[in-house]
């Protein structure tokens, strides 16, 4: 299962030189991936998960980003520890 976002900005208003390489518009991509599914207390949930992410700027550079997570163990009302919250 996946979800993939895209969004195109177009370059600044007032350029003079729109074929100019500096004056592309910027591409955004967000691909989310979900697999493993594992049942939890009636739940259905993905045990692996994946983003990743396209930038593609107005200079023709891209950048590309991609987070990989794994589940060992799913648990449900579990009470959270205080020290997780004290300020350091």
């Amino acid at each position: 299962m996946r979800t993939v976002y895209t969004a195109s900005f177009e370059p600044h208003i007032g350029t003079l030189d729109t074929e100019s390489p500096q004056h592309r518009e910027t591409r955004y991509r967000l691909e989310e991936r979900f697999s493993n599914f594992a049942s939890a207390d009636g739940l259905t949930l993905p045990t692996h998960y994946t983003i990743q992410y396209t930038e593609e700027l107005e200079n023709g550079h891209t950048v590309w980003s991609q987070w990989d997570t794994a589940v060992k163990a799913i648990k449900q009302n579990v009470s959270p520890d205080p020290r997780n919250f004290a300020v350091k």
